[in-house]
Order: structure tokens, then C-alpha cells, then sequence
């Protein structure tokens, strides 16, 4: 039976499905989970091993223990990294829908909103394309690749996104919680229900806001540099308070 011998060894595909294994409840299944994905094979071909090579076989792969590498590749075939403070509010969206909803289970799609292909212009500047293609259809380009090349692109990302939320707080309101909700009476109530459900399009609130509440103007809103448009927001709350 082939293991590998690390996380180098691991495509992105595989440490999604380790990632499902070790959420088990039974230590045996984990296990058992764990090495049909990593050798590849049906779990009911494993089923029949005796124990002491079954424990041999689990050691062989402890490295599951640990984090993959944290560094992340800055190409991967014809696809290039793109700095985070380059990112666009389009890709920023995308990003935050993806991040806050399983980042693990949709690496693959993140790292097709990062990694870019690329070209440079006329002046020599290096230019990332649109925002334009299919993710789903891009981000199977990632499943096969090490796990090790990319792990670090949610590490990096977490840590820009609470520095970049730190950096705009005063733009951002807390989300009312259902303990706020309680003990409170009937007009409080009904006016922290109201703020709770325009909290649910804070983005879109944002976005229109930018635009100068117009909203044939939003698209072009979408395509601004992150660290602009947020720039251009805090100013505009500034001079008009």
C-alpha cells in the first residue's frame, strides 16, 4: 500500500476529504477514513487488516497531526498570486462568501479567486485579469495540487482580513445577536429586529453606498482596489458626520 510520507504528498482534494475523516466521532473510522484517502483505495479494502499492521500503517501516517506548510506558492502553472492589497471589492466579496462559510472545504475555489493569470501592458506593468471566469470550473485546476502550495493562502488571508476589518471598524457594525433580542420590550424589539435584518445586506449597503446610491454605477464600484473604495467609504463618512 503506497502512503505518503507528508503533506508534500497531499493534494488539496485529499486534505479536504482528511479534513471530513478526522470530523468522525469513532477513532477506528477516523483512522479508517483517513487511510483509504491517503492510499487511495475503498475503506472495506482496509477492513480486514490485522491490527498490528493496521497500527503500522497509521503510523506511517502521523504527520496528519500537524499543520501543512503555512509558506504558499506564488505560481502554480500559468497562474500567478495576487497580492491581497490588489484585490478588488469584487474578489473581496467572493473571498468573504467562501472564508466565512468553510474555508477548508472551499480552498480550492479561494485559491481560484487568488491565483491569477497574468500578462504585462504597454508600460511594462504587470496587469491580472478580470474577474470574469467560472470558479468552480477554475478551482478543479487546484484539487490536485500539494496541499503544502496553497495551505498558506488561508493563513495569509485570515491574518490580512482581521487587520484590513481592525483597520475599518468604525465601517463596520456589529451583527445583533438573539441574546440582544431578549428581555427587551416590544419597541426595542422591533427596531433591533429591523437593524438585524439590514445587517444582512451590509455588503450590498456598502457597495450602494459608494456608488452614490446610484446604482448603474455599482459594477464599476465592484471593480475598485479593496484598500480605495474602503479609503473612499471612511471619507465619506468623515466629511458628512
Amino acid at each position: 500500500m503506497k502512503l505518503p510520507k507528508s503533506w508534500s504528498d497531499v493534494s488539496v482534494g485529499q486534505y479536504i476529504e482528511v479534513i471530513k475523516s478526522i470530523q468522525l466521532d469513532s477513532n477506528f473510522e477516523t483512522q479508517l477514513e483517513l487511510l483509504g484517502v491517503l492510499a487511495d483505495v475503498p475503506t472495506e479494502d482496509l477492513e480486514d487488516l490485522e491490527l498490528d499492521e493496521f497500527s503500522a500503517l497509521i503510523a506511517k501516517i502521523s504527520f496528519v497531526q500537524s499543520e501543512p506548510n503555512k509558506r504558499n506558492a506564488l505560481k502554480i502553472g500559468d497562474y500567478q498570486l495576487k497580492p491581497l492589497d490588489k484585490i478588488k471589492v469584487e474578489e473581496f466579496l467572493d473571498l468573504e462568501y467562501y472564508i466565512t462559510k468553510d474555508y477548508i472545504q472551499n480552498l480550492p475555489i479561494i485559491c481560484a479567486i487568488l491565483y491569477k493569470q497574468t500578462r504585462v501592458d504597454e508600460w511594462n506593468h504587470l496587469t491580472y485579469e478580470p474577474h470574469e471566469y467560472d470558479l468552480e470550473e477554475r478551482s478543479k485546476e487546484f484539487l490536485d495540487i500539494s496541499i503544502n502550495s496553497v495551505y498558506g493562502v488561508i493563513t495569509s488571508y485570515l491574518q490580512w482580513r482581521e487587520n484590513f476589518l481592525n483597520t475599518y471598524s468604525n465601517l463596520f457594525d456589529e451583527p445583533i445577536t438573539e441574546d440582544e433580542l431578549e428581555d427587551v420590550s416590544p419597541e426595542d424589539r422591533k427596531e433591533l429586529e429591523a437593524e438585524k435584518k439590514m445587517s444582512k445586506w451590509a455588503w450590498e449597503k456598502t457597495i450602494y453606498i459608494l456608488a452614490n446610491e446610484d446604482i448603474t454605477k455599482m459594477e464599476k464600484v465592484l471593480g475598485m482596489n479593496i484598500i480605495f473604495a474602503f479609503n473612499m467609504l471612511s471619507m465619506k463618512r468623515d466629511t458628512e458626520t
